[in-house]
Formats: C-alpha cells, sequence, structure tokens
C-alpha cells in the first residue's frame, strides 16, 4: 500500500512537472513585432533655396501600430494621430538674413506604441537675387552674399542711408530700347547717391563689393551697359564711405548722345572715406570729380575708354582735393585718342604715389596723351609719380606761367616719365611747343626723363603697374599734408602690392 502511493505521488509530481515545462515553453517563444516606422523625403533629403525663398518638403510616413506624433526641430506637425500611413507637406521660409550655410531640419515620428524615428532634410543656402526697382527712401541695407538687380534708375534720398555689406553684387539690368547696337543713344541705368544722403560700402579685400552690370554673370558684359555709381554731397555733410568697391562696364553714352562718367564725384566733402576704389572698363570718363574738397586713395581706374580721371568745377565752385596711390592703367587693347587726366575750370589737386600707364609709346597713329593741364587750371602738385608708355604727350599744360618754384602752384618733382612717344612735357602756349620747366630744369624737380625704362624703373610696362623693385624716393609724402601718409618711394606701388585680391587687371582676372 505504501508503494502505491509513492508510484501515485511520483505519477502526480510528473504531470506536474510537464505542466510547468510547457507553461514555461510558452512563454518564452518570441513575440512578433509590427515592422519599424518609417519616414522618407519626395526628392531625398537636400535641397538648396535662396534667402527668402520657401521650401516645401513632402513627408511620406508608415507607421503599423499607428502615428502618434510629429515634431520638426521639436514643434509639432499638424498630423492625424492613429493612422498608420500619411503623405504631407511641410512648409520651411528661409530668413532673409541667414547665414549661407546648411540649415538641418530634424522631423522625429513617434508610434504609438512609443518607437520613435528621426530623419534629417538639409537646405543649402543660397545668397538672394532681389530686385530694386524703387528709390531708396528710408535707410536700407544690401545684405552680404546676396545680388541686388537695379530694374531702373536708382536714387538714394536725403535723409536715407544705403549699406552694402561685403561680398554685395550690385547689378545694373541692361536695358536697350531697341535701336541698333552701335547707335549711341541708349537708355542705360545709374545709382545715385543724392546730396543729404549716405552711402556705407565698404567691402574687405577678401570680399569686396562689386557694382557691375546684369550681364556680367554670363560673360557678356561690354563698358557702357550701365551708367555707375554717382555721389552729390554737400559741403560740411559727409555722405559716407566706399572702400574696396569695384565698379565695372559703366561710363555709358545715353540718350541724346550725352555722356556720364562710372563714378561722378560731385561736390563731396572732405569728411567722406573713399579707399581702395577701382573703375573697370568705362565706356567713357571714369572718374570724375566735380567740385567739393572729397579726398581719395588707393584709387584704379583701368580700360577707360575716354579720360581716365577729370577734375573740374561744379556750378562754379572748383574741386580742390588730395590724392594718394593712384593707378592708371591703359592697355594696347585701347584705342584712345585724348588723354587719361584733365584738369580744368579751376580745381586744383595734390596728388602722391601714382602711376600711369598708356597704351604704348609706339602705337601707330597714336595720339593718346596722359596729363592735359588747361589754362584754366588752380594748381596740380604731382610728387612720387611715374608717367610711362604714352604715344603722345606725357604733361601738356596749355599755359604754364604758374610754374614759379618746386614750392610753386603748378609741381611735378620727384617723379619719372619714360617711354613717351612725343614729347615728355609740352608747353602749349608756345608755338613751338617747347618742354616745360621740369624737363629743361628737371634736376632742379629731381625729374628723371628718359626715353627707355630706366634700370631702377624695370617691370614698369603697358598693362604692368608694379616694378621689380621698390623705387626709393627722396621725398616723403607725407610733406605735402597730414592726409597724406608716409611713402619714401616713386609710384603708387611700393614693397606691397595693395591691389592683390580685390582688383582685376586689363583682363579682367583678379590681380
Amino acid at each position: 500500500m505504501l508503494c502505491l502511493n509513492r508510484l501515485c505521488n511520483a505519477n502526480l509530481l510528473l504531470l506536474i512537472g510537464c505542466l510547468l515545462f510547457a507553461a514555461c515553453g510558452e512563454d518564452d517563444s518570441p513575440e512578433i513585432l509590427p515592422p519599424a516606422p518609417n519616414l522618407t523625403f519626395d526628392g531625398g533629403d537636400q535641397t538648396s533655396a535662396q534667402r527668402g525663398d520657401t521650401v516645401t518638403i513632402t513627408l511620406n510616413i508608415r507607421a503599423e501600430s499607428g502615428i502618434a506624433s510629429l515634431t520638426a526641430d521639436g514643434t509639432a506637425v499638424n498630423i492625424t494621430v492613429g493612422e498608420t500611413t500619411a503623405t504631407l507637406t511641410y512648409e520651411y521660409i528661409v530668413p532673409p538674413d541667414a547665414a549661407l550655410e546648411d540649415v538641418t531640419i530634424n522631423f522625429e515620428l513617434r508610434e504609438q506604441d512609443d518607437r520613435e524615428l528621426t530623419e534629417t532634410y538639409t537646405i543649402s543656402v543660397q545668397g538672394a537675387t532681389v530686385e530694386v526697382s524703387d528709390d531708396i527712401e528710408e535707410d536700407f541695407t544690401m545684405v552680404a552674399g546676396n545680388r541686388y538687380i537695379l530694374t531702373t534708375d536708382i536714387d538714394v534720398q536725403a535723409g536715407a542711408t544705403l549699406t552694402i555689406e561685403p561680398g554685395v553684387i550690385v547689378a545694373a539690368r541692361y536695358a536697350d530700347d531697341g535701336l541698333e547696337s552701335d547707335d549711341p543713344a541708349k537708355t542705360r541705368y545709374r545709382l545715385a547717391v543724392d546730396a543729404g544722403a549716405t552711402i556705407m560700402a565698404n567691402g574687405t579685400a577678401d570680399n569686396p563689393i562689386v557694382m557691375t552690370s546684369e550681364r556680367a554673370a554670363d560673360g557678356n558684359a561690354q563698358p557702357g551697359d550701365w551708367i555707375g555709381l554717382r555721389i552729390d554731397g554737400q559741403d560740411g555733410s559727409s555722405s559716407g564711405s566706399l572702400t574696396y568697391v569695384r565698379i565695372e562696364y559703366g561710363g555709358a553714352i545715353i540718350e541724346g548722345g550725352d555722356t556720364e562718367p562710372a563714378f561722378r564725384i560731385q561736390t563731396v566733402d572732405a569728411t567722406t572715406t573713399i579707399d581702395y576704389v577701382q573703375v573697370f572698363r568705362s565706356l567713357d570718363i571714369g572718374a570724375e570729380l566735380r567740385g567739393g574738397s572729397v579726398n581719395l586713395k588707393h584709387l584704379m581706374l583701368t580700360e577707360c575708354n575716354n579720360a581716365a580721371v577729370e577734375f573740374d568745377d561744379q556750378d562754379g565752385v572748383p574741386y580742390t582735393g588730395n590724392i594718394q596711390y593712384l593707378i592708371i592703367q591703359s592697355s594696347e587693347q585701347l584705342e584712345k585718342d585724348l588723354r587719361d587726366m584733365e584738369i580744368r575750370d579751376d580745381a586744383s589737386v595734390r596728388i602722391a604715389n601714382m602711376t600711369m600707364i598708356g597704351s604704348g609709346d609706339d602705337v601707330a597713329d597714336g595720339d593718346l596723351a596722359a596729363i592735359r593741364v588747361r589754362d584754366d587750371a588752380g594748381g596740380m602738385l604731382l610728387f612720387n609719380s611715374i608717367i610711362s608708355e604714352y604715344s603722345d604727350d606725357g604733361l601738356r599744360m596749355d599755359d604754364p606761367s604758374g610754374i614759379t618754384d618746386i614750392n610753386g602752384e603748378f609741381v611735378l618733382a620727384h617723379s619719372y616719365l619714360f617711354q613717351i612717344g612725343d614729347d615728355a612735357t609740352r608747353d602749349d602756349s608756345d608755338p613751338e611747343s617747347l618742354p616745360l620747366p621740369f624737363e629743361t630744369d628737371a634736376t632742379a624737380y629731381f625729374v628723371t626723363i628718359a626715353e627707355e625704362t630706366p634700370a631702377d624703373a624695370t617691370g614698369i610696362d603697358v598693362g604692368d603697374y608694379t616694378p621689380d623693385a621698390e623705387i626709393s624716393s627722396q621725398y616723403n609724402s607725407t610733406d605735402l599734408g597730414d592726409f597724406f601718409e608716409e611713402a619714401s618711394f616713386v609710384g603708387a606701388v611700393g614693397s606691397e602690392d595693395w591691389t592683390t585680391g580685390w582688383s582685376v587687371n586689363a583682363e579682367g582676372n583678379v590681380n
């Protein structure tokens, strides 16, 4: 009886063990889960857009257990909770002042079973193209990296300030009224800073501001595509500041056959800053200074089809100012037959460290002179300068009676004239066109006049304003006044070339 009981107990224990084993086997079986959530973008996960653009992103969503939520950079996106699939659009507006870099948007999808998924969409921000069609009546900033298109004449009106950040391109629409291309009567646009207005256009050597033709974008720009920049100032009031600015393809011949310089500075006060400015390929005069007393440094006038620079009056008030570091370059591809600099209408200018390079002293039938001083000019002090490669005269004066000595009102001193095809200097008041005192008494004026390039000026040539080595001078430019900085060398460029990085050469390539 005892054995039977033991057998029954053993069977009972075996049965219980089997039941427990079966139960454990059911608990350990793998659970079958629904597919993981999925989020994709139509057209890929990246795009590019300009500042101010609206980017529309199409999202495709699958969530087998039902969508619980969707966020973009932590902000909830409107979606139907519980759906297992969805297609929706998300719009992102690129800020007008956004940095020119990649913007990432993180989309986070959560299912109802608490599974989560994050996918990233990338927008490469580009500078915007902004059309400017109305006068600037209040303060306005052209933002770095953008390209601004002038669709008509634009005036910065009195009381307003136009700020242009480094790297901005200001391009004038090329406006042709349908006339034949060789007809001089064309309509061209310009940017004008009115009297009482201010322009603050300050680029950098690595990131200059460029004012140009709209056609420059595709390489088809030509001199005269637009008029250029005009600043109308007023005495006793600053018109602002221009630094590292390049003005290209201006100087237009406008309707009626009248001409306009690429850069007109009119009645601008000495409190205005103009430094590191280049005028490139002007159809007419490169720069015209009319009235006022503004001073300029680091001015380049390259490939101007008419005079490079003129000094005259405005409403009977003459220009009186200073310039240091001036480069005038007219390459052999130009067919100029006038002069590169003219002083008239009681204008008076003091210049130190200038280099004027013409189109060649041996140009067939060439008639290009370097400097013409009219009989009504007010004064000219020219020191530490180079005049070379002109087929006609170097310095021509209608009335040299103002030349008295090295301290007079008209002086050319501590300078070089060489490779001049006709007369190095010319007295135009004499029927025989005798040389000026600067030439006849060159030693007293420390002037070097030569047919060939002097040994210490090696490197100066057509299209090349940089000597192989700095040309030392006995004269320090600071002696001309407080505006001038120390520069005891001849020419615009000494041991350091200030033109590199922001200006262009005769071919239009960055120096």
